[in-house]
């Protein structure tokens, strides 16, 4: 799945200051990646940093979260391999914007699945949040 760098660039404001605090860079992913943001935290000196990848998906007029079978893949793979996966929701249904922050969404039951849907030979994976957030801004 191509996406385009502009689209990967806008990312609402809430997002952006959640993803700047205490990091010591967040950065889109390259174009060919299935994740969307690399998220590095700062540590002590001597302290491993923490590294998420991160798939960002938005809520605007329904409440499901639909990935394709690269992403779905990708953070199954990444969770079972002991990796630091995380999904953000931004939620912009009601108000201002605020996001939603799963670690290993998969594997801690956050993400109930729905259906699968086939469109032009492609792979769409339907699921339902279940669960509260483990961040919130």
């Amino acid at each position: 799945m191509r996406r385009s760098s502009r689209s990967r660039r806008r990312l609402c404001p809430s997002l952006r200051r959640g993803l700047a605090a205490g990091t010591t860079w967040t950065t889109p992913a390259p174009m060919k990646t299935p994740y969307d943001i690399l998220r590095v935290e700062r540590g002590a000196v001597k302290e491993p940093r923490e590294q998420r990848f991160v798939e960002v998906k938005s809520w605007k007029h329904i409440d499901v979260v639909i990935l394709t079978e690269i992403e779905k893949s990708f953070g199954e793979d990444i969770e079972e391999k002991g990796g630091n996966y995380w999904l953000y929701i931004v939620d912009m249904r009601v108000g201002s914007p605020r996001v939603l922050g799963y670690r290993k969404p998969f594997s801690t039951g956050a993400l109930e699945f729905i259906r699968e849907v086939v469109r032009d030979d492609r792979a769409y994976y339907v699921y339902r949040v279940v669960r509260e957030a483990d961040e919130l801004w």
